[in-house]
């Protein structure tokens, strides 16, 4: 099907030109507009579905998603209904009926594609307009990793040849596609007489030095505080020389240094410099006015397996923030990572305990140079997230050449609210793996809940329709193939 446009409006011209804007400023990178909701759904039931019309913010909210256009091959940020957060991905085709089918760039297990309405979909605008010369982080083709770089030359096909800062062997330029490139703005308008740190071109540690003169190969002359038996001065590129850290001892609020500070924060400072906006200074010492640095001295030789009493302070979707008592009076505050709560899946945290709640717990480990102290609700030795207890490492291989058509027996392992982890054995018996059982493949019509089908535990009959080797990801299903014949 060609590609299709939905219906005009002005005020998707307003919107794309606000987002034309924010990409002026210093950071130019993605930009997302049409920010939308979308309850809970299955990706069939969005299939010829409009948002009802209506009034106030939710009304002006679902308008403003459904004005914006999209084409076939656009870049789209979109809500996944079986979890409901955002994800990348493009549009794969418009059906016509103002529902787009999304293709996730990375599906996780998870179905391929939905289709989603325009209340689900932010549309992405890529940064184009990079010219000779300026600084950008990219992704490497052959690595697939981000490196710093500069725009060496504009391609005739829409890409850019970046020309790679330090590539240790590696090819000196690549071409990139501005979908893999992110703008970096990088002061480099340093004066005769700053003081900075640079990178000493012998063993490229930073060392304390001062501008001297600016070069006329763009480099900055930097004469070294302390030589140490090595050249008095060096040619230095500007991205490698900075201003030193500010020490925070010495700022306060609206003092003039180098900037205006503009905030205290407990890891330092934000100061307005006038070349890169706000900068985070390093911070050396505890601030005042922050949050108190406990003392975990009383901490450090205590008992891995004894339990102690402690109070949830604040939750965070990683984990939770317990305060512990010890018998003598010492208290200080802790992180339970989620995998540490207790042996089973937990898919949140509120749903185990809420703050204020009295829990107990071990004291794993104790780090008095950064004052961190990790706990564990779970008995010494249990494994995290209800994974079987010493696994040996997965030899992926050995499921490769099993056809899509195979029953195999399996043991549901843990349950998520998009799918079930199912444990399943090798023919020959020597490997077990997990595999995503997504709530699509559990069984034919719509599911409600994973929870109302399977529980942990229990014995079930899957097919593998989906491994990544390189992946390490295996998706199955409980469903009967289309075709009748069924190999055991």
């Amino acid at each position: 099907m060609a590609p299709r446009r939905t219906r005009t409006s002005s005020i998707a011209a307003a919107l794309l030109l606000a987002g034309a804007c924010q990409m002026v400023g210093p950071v130019r990178s993605f930009v997302s507009i049409c920010p939308g909701g979308l309850s809970r759904t299955s990706g069939h039931a969005l299939r010829g579905r409009r948002s009802a019309p209506g009034g106030g913010v939710r009304g002006l909210t679902a308008r403003l998603a459904a004005a914006v256009e999209y084409e076939v091959g656009d870049k789209v940020k979109a809500k996944s209904p079986e979890d409901e957060r955002w994800y990348l991905g493009r549009v794969d085709l418009d059906n016509g009926d103002g529902t787009f089918v999304v293709r996730w760039d990375d599906a996780d297990g998870g179905d391929e594609t939905n289709d989603l309405g325009p209340e689900s979909l932010k549309k992405v605008i890529i940064y184009k307009d990079y010219k000779v010369g300026d600084d950008c982080k990219a992704m490497s083709p052959n690595e697939e990793s981000w490196h710093s770089g500069t725009v060496a030359k504009i391609n005739n096909d829409g890409t850019f040849k970046v020309k790679w800062d330090d590539r240790d062997g590696g090819d000196k330029m690549s071409d990139t596609d501005p979908e893999f490139m992110r703008s970096q703005i990088i002061f480099n308008n340093y004066k005769k007489g700053d003081v900075v740190d640079a990178k000493f071109p012998d063993d490229g540690n930073m060392y304390p030095g001062k501008v001297i003169n600016r070069n006329m190969d763009g480099t900055f002359q930097v004469r070294w505080e302390d030589p140490d038996g090595g050249p008095t001065d060096s040619p230095i590129y500007y991205k490698d020389m900075r201003y030193p850290p500010i020490s925070v001892d010495s700022l306060e609020v609206g003092q003039k240094y180098r900037g205006t500070v503009m905030a205290l924060r407990d890891f330092g400072a934000l100061v307005d410099d006038g070349k890169i906006s706000l900068t985070m200074v390093e911070s050396k010492i505890a601030l005042g006015g922050a949050r108190k640095r406990d003392d975990l001295t009383p901490f450090t030789d205590l008992d891995a397996n004894e339990f102690r009493r402690g109070i949830v302070q604040r939750i965070a979707g990683f984990g939770a923030f317990i305060r512990v008592t010890l018998d003598d009076g010492s208290e200080a505050e802790g992180l339970c990572h989620i995998t540490q709560i207790r042996e089973a899946f937990v898919d949140k945290i509120e749903d185990a305990f809420g703050v204020g709640q009295e829990v107990r717990v071990r004291v794993q480990s104790v780090d008095l140079e950064t004052n961190r102290m990790i706990l564990s609700m779970k008995e010494a030795g249990a494994s995290g997230g209800g994974a079987p207890r010493s696994r040996a490492p997965v030899d992926w291989s050995l499921f490769k050449d099993i056809k899509a058509a195979q029953w195999l027996d399996g043991t549901v392992a843990r349950i998520a609210s998009f799918g079930a982890f199912v444990a399943v054995k090798s023919p020959d018996g020597y490997s077990t793996a997990d595999g995503l059982v997504h709530i699509t493949q559990i069984r034919d019509g719509f599911v409600e809940s994973v929870e109302s089908e399977v529980e942990v535990g229990q014995e079930v009959r899957v097919r593998i329709i989906a491994l990544n080797l390189r992946a390490g990801k295996m998706s199955l299903t409980m469903k009967k193939a289309e075709s009748d014949g069924e190999e055991e």
